[in-house]
């Protein structure tokens, strides 16, 4: 998982590859939506170009995947600990 401001990839000019970023309102929800990275996508998910809208599970809860990101160089990523979680509400998959 990895924080991320909701500035961050409109600042940078990144769009999703699939789907959309979540809305200024979503990023102070405590879950909800899933954004994935393009390596768990492709790694995890097969590259299911049709996995918007599928739930995905995290800590026992069912979400949906909202956007699939393009692939990022690792300089733009940090691991996300628990309390930014629980404190920004965002939620995001990575695969090694």
């Amino acid at each position: 998982m990895y924080a991320i401001s909701p500035d961050f990839f409109p600042m940078l000019g990144v769009r999703p590859l699939l789907g959309r970023l979540y809305t200024p309102e979503e990023y102070h929800i405590d879950g909800g939506n899933l954004v994935i990275s393009y390596r768990f996508w492709k790694r995890q998910l097969g590259g299911d170009p049709h996995v918007i809208g599928r739930s995905l599970t995290m800590q026992g809860v069912p979400l949906p995947v909202i956007g699939v990101m393009p692939d990022l160089p690792d300089c733009i990523r940090r691991p996300m600990s628990g309390q930014d979680r629980s404190r920004t509400g965002v939620h995001a998959l990575a695969a090694e």
